[in-house]
């Protein structure tokens, strides 16, 4: 015999009843961390560099050193030029820079562009007195992590008992540049007091940068989003990360992603498991 339609009702009742549930995901916990290597991995051009150049006789050597940089990717620090040869000498000052890396996965692509420029240098070659002007250098970093770059000055020597002459100077520069630094987000959050399904708090990273956290827990699905802006005012404005389609179930993270711009560096990183 058929089952009546009311029997069916019932029965497909009772099948909904014992299906399994799957549960909702959770809110961030109120702390977590969160760890980025690959491409999603820093890269600073301007540390640690230190490359020469050779030509008519004398060879130019450029260091950085006290290197920082900001949210941005505008770095700023000490440099160094040493001359060898025709001419034996050297001078210091301070270079401002430039720094933009994006991950990509064409090895013929550059990973980095970067320049910097000197205002202006002294210093000493021979027995003269030695000013560098408007220095500047502009290049970029390839996969394998060689920066290759272009440089151009303004060279006056003043020599005892002699006029000042000034020269225009140009030289190649490529150094192998430091890896990229692995690096991790500890981000603490909470409900807010006004609105449960908004989330609010803090955040820092290995680099150094501190974010202001603010996000949204959705009631429907129980997935997050969190927006990471650095702090203003601060050498941690200009980074930014956005934490995308979380899926948390209890302190776990399932999954998500990250949208990445931090220190000059632009990336996309896959989260969870």
């Amino acid at each position: 015999m058929m089952p009546t339609r009311a029997a069916l009702a019932v029965l497909a009742a009772l099948l909904v009843a014992s299906a399994p549930r799957v549960g909702l995901a959770d809110p961030p916990p109120g702390e977590f961390t969160l760890s980025f290597d690959g491409d999603a991995a820093i890269w600073n051009p301007f540390e640690g560099f230190a490359a020469c150049d050779t030509r008519s006789g004398v060879t130019t050597c450029l260091s950085l050193e006290n290197v920082d940089c900001d949210g941005a990717g505008r770095c700023e620090g000490d440099a160094t030029i040493e001359f060898s040869g025709a001419v034996s000498g050297s001078g210091s000052g301070a270079f401002s820079g430039k720094t933009r890396c994006v991950a990509t996965p064409n090895p013929l692509d550059p990973v980095c562009r970067a320049r910097l420029e000197i205002g202006a240098l002294v210093g000493s070659a021979d027995s003269c007195e030695l000013e560098l002007h408007d220095f500047s250098l502009r290049g970029r970093v390839d996969a394998a992590g060689l920066y290759r770059g272009r440089a151009g000055a303004e060279l006056c020597r003043t020599c005892p008992g002699g006029p000042q002459e000034c020269s225009t100077v140009t030289g190649r520069f490529q150094d192998q540049v430091n890896p990229p630094t692995d690096w991790t987000v500890v981000v603490e959050s909470q409900q807010s007091a006004k609105d449960s399904s908004r989330l609010v708090g803090s955040a820092s990273d290995s680099l150094g940068f501190t974010y202001r956290v603010r996000g949204v827990h959705s009631v429907g699905n129980g997935v997050s989003t969190l927006l990471l802006r650095g702090e203003e005012g601060t050498p941690s404005e200009g980074a930014r990360i956005k934490l995308r389609n979380l899926v948390f179930q209890g302190d776990d993270l399932q999954a998500g992603t990250a949208n990445i711009r931090v220190q000059g560096n632009n990336a996309r990183d896959k989260l969870g498991h």
